[in-house]
């Protein structure tokens, strides 16, 4: 089961705290340069941009973008074990400020999970949270219809649009991913990007990618704006970028 941990607090983490402290920590460095990636289909270089607030840990020689601040708080995918012996949780509990965890699991929530592991009785889940935890809407359908037809087929699209296993969702504030898995998906590493198709409601804009590996598919929609956490209950319109309104 995947979930995102929450560093926060009653008052908001302002962003140069968070810097400063992150660079307090010895295996943590920020690491706010562009996400660069190619399609090894076709070998196109596939940018996004940095964030600000971002932190990447050291394992075993290796560093990878882990910690995302955005307002007044900073998020993470829980490791696979969040004992304190984890290096990611370990640096959590390093910093000064890093004193209160919400950890959002699959339809599931506890609130607070403090260092002394004091865990709030879990509330109740409203309509929202419970839709968000299913399949496709029938908006990401046509999205990855439109993405996926020419590299993986329609007959591939359509059994993962059908039966695909639900892996993880998760809310970034300015979009989500949705990760499915189904044999027929390619075990490397795929980026679906073409052609741009933009998904809208209301004053939202933002646009869907797909990354398949290992048989999973990550479907991502990023907007420039917030995104409401109820955006996957809303009327979304989908169309790839140029067309007819």
């Amino acid at each position: 089961m995947a979930y995102g941990l929450h560093i926060e607090r009653e008052k908001l983490i302002e962003l140069n705290e968070w810097q400063l402290a992150a660079q307090s920590i010895g295996n943590l460095r920020l690491d706010e340069s562009d996400n660069i990636s190619s399609n090894p289909a076709t070998g196109e270089v596939i940018k996004v941009p940095g964030q600000a607030g971002a932190v990447a840990i050291q394992i075993n020689g290796e560093w990878s973008k882990v910690f995302r601040w955005r307002k007044g708080k900073v998020s993470f995918n829980a490791p696979a074990s969040t004992s304190g012996k984890d290096p990611v949780m370990a640096a959590t509990r390093q910093s000064s400020i890093c004193q209160n965890l919400r950890r959002r699991g699959r339809g599931i929530r506890w609130l607070p999970l403090t260092t002394r592991s004091r865990r709030a009785a879990s509330p109740p889940l409203n309509s929202s949270v419970r839709s968000q935890m299913t399949h496709f809407r029938a908006f990401e359908v046509k999205a990855l219809r439109l993405l996926g037809n020419a590299t993986l087929g329609d007959a591939v699209v359509e059994a993962i649009c059908s039966d695909a296993e639900f892996v993880s969702y998760s809310y970034s504030g300015v979009g989500y991913f949705l990760t499915v898995r189904h044999h027929l998906l390619p075990t490397t590493r795929m980026v679906l990007h073409q052609p741009i198709v933009v998904g809208e409601v209301g004053d939202v804009t933002g646009s869907y990618l797909a990354f398949i590996q290992d048989n999973e598919l990550m479907l991502e929609y990023a907007a420039t704006t917030d995104v409401p956490e109820n955006f996957r209950d809303l009327p979304v319109r989908v169309e790839p970028q140029g067309s007819a309104t």
